[in-house]
């Protein structure tokens, strides 16, 4: 989503730091776009197999994440918080996480993705 496009090099450059690969399929800017676009690319690049986990922020996830789940083989959280993360990928198996990153939560991003990625 454009309106996080800040937070998402933030969280590509920690990712990277921590030692795994990121395929960036955008936003690049801060441009508005048509970001179901992006659910949809970023879900297809996990059903493939390009990819072992799919993260899209989203100010609220609502629409990025119907967009992702209508991809065959998705399988899609709406996260919070770490505990509904981590409950995500150890209890259900999901393969792509959509972030909320409400102004509230963007404080503990990092700390955030550490245990999403690990």
């Amino acid at each position: 989503d454009h309106i996080v496009t800040d937070e998402k090099i933030k969280v590509s450059d920690f990712i990277k730091s921590i030692g795994h690969e990121v395929i960036d399929v955008g936003t690049y800017d801060h441009q508005r776009t048509h970001y179901p676009i992006y659910g949809v690319n970023v879900a297809k690049t996990v059903t493939e197999g390009k990819a072992d986990l799919g993260v899209v922020l989203c100010g609220t996830g609502v629409g990025i994440s119907v967009s992702a789940n209508k991809v065959p083989n998705a399988r899609v959280a709406l996260v919070r918080d770490i505990t509904s993360a981590r409950l995500a990928k150890e209890k259900y198996n999901c393969n792509l996480l959509l972030v909320l990153l409400l102004e509230q939560y963007r404080q503990e991003l990092s700390q955030f993705m550490k245990m999403v990625v690990c």
